[in-house]
């Protein structure tokens, strides 16, 4: 008797608290709401919703001057927002804010009604969040820049705010570089952008698309003295705003290891030591030579001082012959190493053995230091 009355209240308590729990998120003060009938929003004021099974909340906004629309959650609930202009999509969201909240920027006019739905990821999301619509003013001084001939200045060091309001709007920058190096221009925002890089003879230096962070674009270019243009458009024509950044790197100098390109000029390296190298560019080698007393495990280690620079190892005996190679060591990872490092861990005889580090990083590459190292592998590195 006593087993089952424990059992029964234990029943109890937990109906109980899914009821509670159910109806807690089975609506809000706001609902019922619908795409018929929105609930008003106040620009700036949060507002505090909750989604039950299947459920869409509903709001509406009328701007009263043309600016950039902003609309984002925030909560532990995982939200998409999809904005509205007389019942077409016109722009949706779903991770662009803060870990799982969704975040939406879009350009939007004066006196045109417009209706926003926030939704949980798939109908089992469920739960409280705010909801905030904000307006800020569109103010673009790089317009007109459609075309080469009216491309706006920029340097690095000197970030531009733009706003695309049209699916085929192009910006075009351009640059007067004072010295070669490596040029690295790229996109901040949550819009999809696209960038390309000429010389002023209308090369084609570098373009890219995704290579930087959340859809943004990230292009490098080796450049000389000289004026450059910059092309930057939206994927799909998406509207909304972005901020354009740049950097200038100075050639790399060659490390005291040169000239070490060769097997012949190979430098050499001894079991325990370390040497901090840098590749002068892309197609730049180092050879290193390696004498083994011992018949042991040894690790053989191209650690990259940038995450994106991807060393390459590999391990030749004296005859010439390829012992070994990687590219990216795929044991555990230690704490701030990455994956695009290059690793060797074997077992070698007694002799002399010849180490060539190179890079897959695509040329140019920015930042081309790394640390070559030898050591007894008495275990797995990990």
């Amino acid at each position: 008797m006593r087993c089952f009355l424990h059992y029964f209240l234990v029943f109890c308590c937990l109906s109980l608290s899914f009821n509670l729990y159910a109806q807690n998120y089975a609506g809000d003060s706001y609902e019922p709401d619908s795409e018929a009938k929105p609930v008003p929003i106040q620009l700036g004021t949060w507002v505090s919703r909750a989604l039950h099974a299947g459920d869409g909340d509903w709001f509406s906004i009328r701007p009263a001057s043309d600016g950039l629309l902003i609309a984002e959650t925030s909560g532990d609930t995982d939200t998409i927002i999809t904005l509205y202009r007389r019942n077409e999509i016109i722009a949706q969201n779903d991770d662009n804010g803060d870990d799982i909240n969704a975040l939406l920027a879009y350009p939007v006019q004066s006196g045109v009604g417009y209706t926003i739905c926030v939704e949980g990821y798939d109908e089992s999301e469920i739960g409280p969040y705010r909801f905030r619509v904000s307006m800020e003013p569109i103010r673009d001084s790089g317009e007109p820049n459609d075309v080469p001939s009216q491309a706006t200045p920029f340097s690095p060091g000197s970030p531009r705010t733009a706003y695309f309001l049209d699916p085929d709007d192009v910006d075009w920058y351009r640059y007067t570089v004072p010295s070669s190096g490596t040029l690295v221009v790229y996109t901040e925002g949550i819009i999809d952008t696209l960038i390309t890089i000429y010389d002023a003879a209308d090369n084609l230096l570098a373009e890219d698309d995704d290579s930087g962070e959340n859809s943004n674009a990230r292009a490098s270019a080796r450049v000389s003295p000289g004026t450059v243009f910059i092309r930057v458009s939206a994927y799909d024509g998406q509207l909304g705003k972005y901020t354009l950044q740049a950097l200038l790197y100075e050639p790399a100098k060659p490390d005291r290891f040169e000239n070490d390109d060769t097997k012949e000029l190979a430098k050499d390296i001894s079991v325990g030591a370390s040497q901090e190298r840098n590749f002068t560019d892309a197609s730049d080698e180092d050879w290193v030579r390696l004498r083994i007393t011992q018949r042991g495990i040894y690790d053989i280690y191209a650690k990259a001082a940038d995450n994106t620079l991807d060393t390459y190892l590999e391990l030749y005996n004296a005859n010439d012959e390829l012992i070994d190679a990687n590219d990216d060591w795929t044991g555990d990872v230690r704490e701030g190493d990455i994956a695009l490092n290059a690793r060797l861990w074997l077992e070698l005889n007694p002799g002399t053995y010849y180490i060539k580090v190179s890079t897959l990083s695509s040329d140019p590459i920015v930042i081309s230091a790394y640390v070559l190292s030898v050591t007894n592998g008495l275990s797995v590195p990990k």
